[in-house]
């Protein structure tokens, strides 16, 4: 079962899973709050048990227009489910993506659309792709990314935001030296630029000074 809760105002998230077993069958309790630091009281309010089973992931998107938005993936299956004010569930909505193996990475989101990441599989090459929504999750738009060509494994694709959520950076390692790399404008939906980089000494923290690397295209 899941469990939403939330003061009047939010200013920070806290995600807790706890995995309990019952009758041989596990059951994910999802917490999340909203906190209002400072504040001297605080008016919670909490959802109506949501069970939940066979979901794989589950991310909270944010809130948009009024209301909470909580992504569930049940890995062939895709849903957005709003919740109002009062942290009731008002309504659920799957979402269609790439039926070749689709892999969600992540999203980002702003007052009016939330954009949604994920990669699949095309005659063996590896596509990434980006599908824009309104606070409904009503498709406005959709573009590939980039494509990655073929390989013969499954790529685990890291995705890093910047801090106003306008640029996005997309990685992976390659054989353990290569890493591919590609930016994206939110926004305009654009590709920014695409890299690969073969460094001397694999580090994160060489590779990608994140505020510059997306927004100036540097990937050293």
């Amino acid at each position: 079962m899941a469990y939403l809760c939330r003061n009047n105002q939010a200013s920070r998230i806290f995600v807790n899973y706890n995995i309990h077993i019952k009758a041989m069958k596990p059951v994910l309790t999802l917490l999340v709050c909203f906190l209002l630091y400072g504040a001297r009281a605080q008016t919670i309010a909490m959802s109506e048990d949501i069970t939940l089973r066979n979901e794989i992931a589950y991310e909270l998107i944010g809130e948009m227009k009024g209301q909470l938005l909580l992504f569930r993936n049940r890995n062939l299956e895709f849903e957005i489910q709003g919740f109002d004010r009062q942290m009731k569930l008002g309504w659920s909505k799957l979402l269609e993506l790439d039926k070749r193996t689709p892999v969600v990475l992540g999203f980002t989101h702003s007052k009016s659309d939330f954009t949604l990441f994920y990669q699949y599989r095309n005659r063996g090459n590896t596509v990434l792709k980006a599908h824009r929504y309104d606070p409904g999750a009503n498709l406005i738009d959709s573009v590939t990314v980039v494509n990655w060509g073929y390989l013969f494994y499954t790529p685990n694709i890291q995705i890093v935001r910047s801090e106003d959520k306008s640029k996005v950076l997309f990685y992976f390692v390659e054989r353990q030296t290569i890493v591919k790399a590609a930016a994206y404008d939110v926004n305009g939906m654009k590709l920014l630029w695409e890299r690969i980089s073969c460094p001397t000494i694999l580090s994160m923290d060489r590779i990608f000074p994140i505020s510059s690397s997306i927004t100036k295209g540097i990937f050293l």
